[in-house]
């Protein structure tokens, strides 16, 4: 079984035009400027890093699962100002995972839930691998399993199924 897939981060051109809005204008989209007061906390879901004390974020609602059955799903993310998109290596799991309680949602090709589990973040370069080898999954979510805020997507990149 390959072992290879790819944490994707949200892309960063998708936000820019978010930063020349005013207050008001945010607040119209349900959004907001916030500023960041603790080391761990904010995990940008473009740069796929907590963000650094004294930043500022915003503060948004976010439908990070757009599809076509019951399992479409939205929620609150942070994005920062100006940082370049995330782009992990393939089998690489971003740092600011390993220190969180992650929730992993398995879809298949239809966007429905194959599987869930719930396990420690220095979990994953184990348990991403063995999910994405099942050939009905197509893609996995990743969410802080406390709070329940979309982290990101992973998908399994070429030749990386066992047909279990």
């Amino acid at each position: 079984m390959s072992e290879q897939f790819q944490v994707k981060a949200l892309p960063a051109g998708q936000f820019a035009a978010l930063w020349e809005l005013s207050a008001s204008e945010l607040q119209q989209r349900s959004a907001q400027l916030i500023a960041v007061d603790s080391e761990v906390g904010y995990p940008c879901r473009i740069s796929l890093q907590d963000a650094p004390v004294g930043e500022q974020l915003i503060a948004m609602p976010y439908v990070h699962h757009p599809v076509k059955s019951f399992f479409r799903a939205s929620g609150p993310i942070y994005i920062r100002r100006q940082v370049p998109e995330s782009k992990p290596a393939p089998g690489e799991i971003p740092s600011f995972l390993a220190s969180r309680l992650i929730s992993i949602r398995a879809y298949d090709s239809a966007a429905m839930l194959h599987t869930a589990d719930v396990v420690s973040g220095d979990q994953l370069d184990t348990v991403i691998p063995k999910l994405l080898s099942v050939n009905q999954i197509s893609y996995l979510h990743l969410h802080n399993a406390r709070p329940g805020c979309y982290l990101c997507e992973v998908t399994r990149l070429p030749d990386c199924t066992d047909n279990t």
